[in-house]
Formats: C-alpha cells, sequence, structure tokens
C-alpha cells in the first residue's frame, strides 16, 4: 500500500522552495533504529521510517518532513511574536506604569511636606500635632501603596522572566533543526498561549483617592 502514497527523499526536499532554508538534521527511528525517518504522518502526528509506513500507516495522511518542520518553526516565531504582544509589551507597559507611580507618589509626599512645614511657623503648637497626625496618615497610606505597588511589581517581572524563558526557548529550538524537539516545543507553544490568561490591568484607584485626600487638605 506504501506505493499508494507521495514519499519524497529529504535529501530532495525544498529544492523547488527556495523559501525553505532551513532543514532539520536526520533522525533515527525510535522503533527500527537502523533507518531514519523518511516522512512525517499527520494522521498519527508522528515520524516514520520506511519500515514504519509500510506496517502502520498504511492510508495515512502523509506530509514531507521538510513541510513539517517548517510549519513548526514558523509556529514558533508566531508564538514568539504573540508572546511579545500579548505579554512581554504589556507588562513592561505595566511596570513603566508602576515606575511613574512611585515617582508621583513620593513627589506628593514630598509637596504635602513642604506646605506642612510652611504652616508650621504660624500656629506652631497646634500645627505640630496636626502635623505629626497627617504625616502619620500620610505615610501608612504612602507605604500600602508601595507594598502594593511592590507586590504587583514582583508579580510581572517574574511573569516577564517565565515568558522571556518560553520565548527564549522557543527560540533557540527554532534554530536547532532537531525536528523532535522542534515540533514537540511547537505544540507546547501554541498550547502554553491558547489557555493562558490575559494580563490584568493595573488598578489606579488606590492613588486616585491618595490624591483626592490631599487636594481636599490643601484647600
Amino acid at each position: 500500500m506504501a506505493d499508494m502514497h507521495h514519499v519524497v527523499e529529504i535529501k530532495s526536499i525544498g529544492t523547488n522552495n527556495p523559501e525553505l532554508f532551513q532543514k532539520p538534521n536526520r533522525a533515527k527511528c525510535k522503533t527500527h533504529i537502523s533507518q531514519d525517518y523518511c516522512i512525517f504522518c499527520q494522521t498519527c502526528d508522528e515520524l516514520v521510517c520506511p519500515s514504519c509506513l509500510t506496517k502502520s500507516h498504511q492510508k495515512h495522511d502523509l506530509r514531507e518532513i521538510v513541510e513539517i518542520f517548517a510549519g513548526d518553526v514558523n509556529s514558533l516565531r508566531r508564538c514568539n511574536t504573540e508572546l511579545k504582544s500579548r505579554f512581554l509589551d504589556v507588562y513592561e507597559e505595566q511596570l513603566e506604569k508602576i515606575e511613574k507611580m512611585k515617582v508621583h507618589n513620593m513627589d506628593h509626599l514630598q509637596m504635602v511636606k513642604s506646605k506642612l512645614e510652611k504652616q508650621e511657623s504660624k500656629v506652631m503648637s497646634d500645627l505640630k500635632s496636626f502635623k505629626q497626625t497627617i504625616l502619620n496618615h500620610l505615610e501608612n497610606k504612602s507605604y500600602e501603596k508601595l507594598t502594593v505597588m511592590s507586590t504587583a511589581k514582583t508579580t510581572i517581572q517574574q511573569n516577564i522572566e517565565d515568558i522571556t524563558n518560553k520565548f527564549d526557548t522557543n527560540t533557540i529550538v527554532a534554530k536547532t533543526n532537531d525536528i523532535e524537539n522542534v515540533h514537540k516545543t511547537a505544540q507546547n507553544a501554541k498550547k502554553w498561549i491558547s489557555t493562558a490568561p490575559e494580563p490584568e490591568s493595573i488598578d489606579l484607584k488606590l492613588l486616585k483617592n491618595c490624591r483626592t485626600f490631599f487636594q481636599n487638605l490643601s484647600m
């Protein structure tokens, strides 16, 4: 039944397609160790050698190895593009927002301190007590926000590290010419992206409330 399929030798594949520059390395069949894989069975989602082809893959949907390999390499590249646009770029933007929030928070703290210090000479005794009360409240709120932002930053940095590792792995594997590893990594990358949740947005409500508090205070 093998003569019913279109089988092409690995060495001849790609000669008519100038876009296929990267070719997979030859790999030995795990079942028939003396033979190299020669074709990919789409039905079984596995590489097969000539012996496998005649024994177990009759009437299956067969594909050229270089075709599957090129598709998997392209899949890894598309996965990396999606990893960057959906996750890395978003998390980098969120980190930038957090840094701006921290700067704003510290600037606001300094502004309030300055205003309170200027008023201190007018009503020394009452203002000193008032100043301490306000500063305690401000520092507590500032500490709470910094704690939240630091936690968010740590989580985002860990997400970036994990996704960067996936990105780097995909990039490295895509250049190895190892058909089995490339195919497996491509499948894992597509599965991860299809099930990964979207990045959550940064909640600015706490910072806005704190800003309103000090606007009212300075009136």
